[in-house]
This record gives structure tokens, sequence and C-alpha cells, in this order.
């Protein structure tokens, strides 16, 4: 990326097309930004006959023209290229854009694991990967329809030894144009880890309990869970020296307070709907780095234990 993003269109592609993607592709597309939408099946036709159409608590709007594809291989040279994919995802795709990735593409995963710019530097050079992380509710409604129901919307990028570059500058302006709430993060990995011990918890008691974020923390035992899960998240980063703060379980208590009490998390709704899901890459994750790090996480173990019975019987 080495043009200045107030004078010129950029060439982003945005690899995985749910509600992550499809949200934050359209805005970047709607203010005239060359976006290439990377969707399977039906909501990949609907894209392409009929654009995508956001509705969005924030306000409703349409991408005409829309340019989507689910041949990685056909995309040209970008600029920035997002990775809104499930975490068991992303290896592949990793692997089926490099046909669209030059020495000055700029790749930012959005995920919801830790692990993610290290996933794409197995196949890309440290330099091309920032670490980012986002925060929405939101899912794909229909074919060609994302549905944005809670939380605003919001992504943290940043390079991965800390520090503003230039380039996280230039990323800066692009979402400001975009009307996307942001932060240029000086440790992306404290920040990766934030939005991890959240949504791991989250997901972890959204799946076992299969109910909404509502009732989780209006019924004392659940509440109790998932700040226990948090809390052993929390005290597996600091053993590992990430910079954590202190606060985090008590700030992210708050931000679940916040939010609408009937959302579910897309874990919690891929496992209902026995779909694969990412209980390795969140809670698993927990589990695996704990046992090496020889921390105790008695309520992690539990619930992962758990949740494994349910998906593999």
């Amino acid at each position: 990326m080495t043009h200045d993003v107030t004078n010129k269109p950029l060439n982003i592609a945005v690899i995985g097309t749910g509600g992550v993607g499809g949200y934050f592709g359209g805005k970047l597309a709607q203010v005239g930004h060359n976006v290439t939408f990377v969707a399977r099946g039906d909501h990949l036709v609907a894209m392409q006959n009929q654009g995508l159409k956001v509705l969005s608590i924030e306000g409703d709007f349409t991408v005409n023209n829309v340019v989507a594809t689910d041949k990685m291989s056909t995309i040209p040279v970008q600029d920035i290229i997002f990775f809104a994919t499930k975490t068991w995802q992303l290896q592949d795709a990793a692997k089926g854009i490099e046909s669209a990735v030059s020495d000055d593409t700029v790749l930012i995963p959005l995920l919801n694991g830790v692990d993610a710019p290290k996933q794409l530097q197995q196949t890309y050079a440290e330099k091309q990967v920032l670490g980012g992380l986002c925060k929405i509710i939101s899912f794909i409604e229909a074919p060609g329809v994302i549905k944005h129901t809670g939380a605003v919307p919001y992504i943290a990028f940043g390079e991965l030894n800390g520090g503003m570059s230039k380039r996280c500058q230039q990323l800066s302006e692009m979402l400001e144009q975009a009307h996307i709430k942001h932060k240029v993060s000086a440790n992306i990995e404290a920040d990766m880890w934030e939005k991890f011990l959240f949504i791991s918890a989250m997901s972890a008691l959204g799946a076992i309990t299969s109910s909404p974020i509502g009732l989780i923390r209006d019924n004392s035992t659940t509440r109790k869970a998932l700040s226990d899960v948090m809390t052993e998240i929390q005290t597996v980063a600091k053993v590992m020296d990430i910079g954590i703060q202190d606060g985090i379980v008590d700030k992210t208590m708050q931000f679940v307070d916040m939010l609408p009490s009937q959302s579910t998390t897309s874990m919690q709704r891929d496992i209902a709907s026995g779909k694969l899901s990412e209980i390795e890459a969140q809670l698993g994750t927990v589990v695996k780095l704990a046992k090496e790090f020889q921390v105790k996480t008695p309520v992690s173990d539990f619930i992962y234990a758990a949740i494994g019975m349910q998906v593999n019987g």
C-alpha cells in the first residue's frame, strides 16, 4: 500500500463476506474503494445479481454493482486484504489468495482467535501482516443481506512490533473516510487478547447454555461462570507476558451489560446448527495454553469438555 488514500480509491479484497466482512467491506465500497468480496453459494449469486444489502442499527445501506467471486485466484493484486473467515478456514484462504498479494499488500485479519497473524506469517513475510480485530454483532440474514444487530462497529489494528507506521496512518484515514470507528493500537497483541477474552468466554457460555447474552448475564450462576472464564484467560495472558490491562474483566462485563439481550455469538449459532465451530481456536486455545504454562483453568476446562461432548457426541 503505497499511495495516499485521500486521493485515490484503494483495491481492497474481503475474504469471507459474512457478518464482519459484509459490513466493513460494504462501508468501504460505499465511499468509493474498489472492494472485491469473496463469498460462496446463494449469498454470492445474490450479491452479484442484486448487490449487497446491509440492515444496521446505525442505518441501512446497499452496495450496488458488487464485485464478488468464489475464485480467489482471479483477483488482481490488492492494496489491502481483510481476512474475515472462520479461524479454521484461514490457512486455505491465505494460500488461495497468493496471486493477489504483492510486496506492498497489507494483510489484516479480523478473526476471533489470537493466532491469525502467526498463521498468515506462515505464508507471507512478517512485514506484510498487521494484527487486527473487530467488534460487531452481525450475521447473514438472507442471501445478499447482512444484519447488524448490536455493538458499535469497531476495528483495531497495528504493527505487530508496536509503534505507528505510515501505512497504519493511511489505514486510519481510510477508515475515517468510511465512518468506521477504529483505533491504531501500539500494542495490538494485548488488544487482540482482550477481545479474545470476551469472545471466548461469551461464546462458551452461549454454547453450553444455548441461551442469549441477556439470560446469561442476568442469572447469577452463569454470570459468575462468565466472569470466571474471563479471569482464567486473563491469568493465562499475564503468565505469557501479554500486556493485558488489570481491570479488563470488569470492563468487559460492563460491555456485556450494554449488549442487546437477545444477542448470540457466531460460535454458539454454528454449534446449534450443527456446523463446524471455532471452539478449538477459542476455548480450546485457552485450555491448551493453560496446560503449557501450568495455569489452572477449571471452569474453562469443564465448559470445553462439555462442549466437546455436544459437538462430537
